[in-house]
């Protein structure tokens, strides 16, 4: 089966372009969907970084009774069958297309260790396998309602982590009440992650189905700008950032900040609680 890939989103850096996030959409979705976050506003970790959506080929979907959609590979009906058996052909074809990605921004002049993969459900699958078989250092990995499929340690599955990135640094976003990918499945897998020695966070969220929401936005968005700063080692507000920004910052601004810095904003209640303790990481 060939494989044609759609056209891919692209959205500038609105400064100087230093980092990159490519992240991958989920099953019958688009990259234009995924792209909404920073046309809005909701995805924000600093102008330096460009993004890049891109899509996935139309295809027969088993799950989905045989519907065309776009999907990185076919899945397998309801069952045990979906997180044990993957369309290996499917799947390569998908990585190695983000490969091309990562490929064309080090040409434009970004190291890997300046780009993030990640994506949504089976685009989060193939982020994080794609990640770990990457032979250059990536600066990490971004995941949400997503799953393994067989063990990294099966024999069968075509993946070996790298020396490069046995260790990286990776975010896995999960809503607790995901009908599509149990909470079980996601706990197992992160498991398995951590047991070859990815550097992971695993955070679930009370409610939330197969989707994302405002609390998952918040800590993609810390998670962004703790790994890929605008410049140096240190989060991108750390040197510059003053007394008279912060009193300027909104709520979601002064959490976000918070965050970033290792703070701990779920202890504050009134603004003015937030703004004493984001001037306390100055």
């Amino acid at each position: 089966m060939s494989y044609t890939f759609g056209s891919t989103e692209y959205r500038a850096a609105k400064g100087t372009h230093t980092a990159t996030v490519i992240y991958l959409h989920g099953l019958g979705s688009s990259g234009s969907d995924i792209a909404q976050l920073v046309d809005g506003g909701a995805l924000r970790a600093g102008d330096h970084i460009k993004y890049v959506f891109p899509n996935a080929p139309q295809r027969p979907v088993t799950l989905n009774m045989g519907a065309v959609m776009p999907a990185w590979f076919d899945l397998p009906m309801l069952g045990p069958d979906m997180y044990s058996k993957i369309d290996w052909a499917g799947h390569n074809a998908a990585m190695a297309h983000l490969n091309k990605l990562i490929e064309e921004e080090t040409k434009a002049g970004i190291p890997t260790e300046r780009i993030v993969v990640g994506g949504f459900s089976q685009g989060g699958n193939v982020a994080v396998r794609g990640a770990l078989a990457h032979p250059e250092k990536l600066a990490g990995v971004l995941i949400n309602s997503t799953f393994l499929g067989p063990p990294l340690q099966d024999p069968q599955t075509p993946l070996t982590p790298t020396p490069a990135n046995k260790n990286i640094n990776a975010l896995w976003c999960h809503g607790q009440a995901d009908p599509m990918v149990p909470m079980q499945v996601s706990q197992m897998d992160s498991q398995v992650l951590k047991n070859v020695g990815v550097s992971l966070q695993w955070l679930t969220y009370p409610g939330l189905t197969h989707s994302l929401n405002p609390d998952v936005i918040r800590d993609m968005t810390a998670f962004l700008m703790k790994h890929i700063p605008a410049s140096g080692s240190a989060a991108p507000a750390a040197a510059a950032v003053t007394a008279e920004d912060v009193s300027g910052m909104s709520v979601k601004e002064l959490k976000v900040f918070i965050t970033s810095k290792g703070g701990n904003p779920a202890t504050c209640f009134e603004k003015s609680e937030l703004v004493s303790l984001a001037n306390t990481l100055i």
